[in-house]
């Protein structure tokens, strides 16, 4: 695939299909790494979603604080 650099601003940007997007599993607006190898660029997503375990550790102890608060709040 063969694309154009375009001038962004002060800068400049490279606009990438749907179809390279959901190769990468990104969205407009997550962040991404860049790195330069060999010449070439190379865009490595960052992933930015919490592991299973912390979350629900997470959340249980945002419960048990809370339950009361959140008990009325959902009456």
């Amino acid at each position: 695939m063969v694309k154009t650099i375009t001038r962004h601003g002060n800068g400049s940007a490279i606009p990438l299909d749907r179809t390279l997007l959901d190769q990468l599993g990104v969205e407009p607006g997550d962040r991404v790494q860049l790195t330069c190898s060999n010449g070439s660029l190379v865009v490595t997503p960052l992933n930015t979603f919490i592991a299973d375990e912390p979350f629900t550790r997470s959340q249980a102890r945002m419960l048990k604080r809370y339950k009361t608060t959140l008990k009325h709040l959902a009456e």
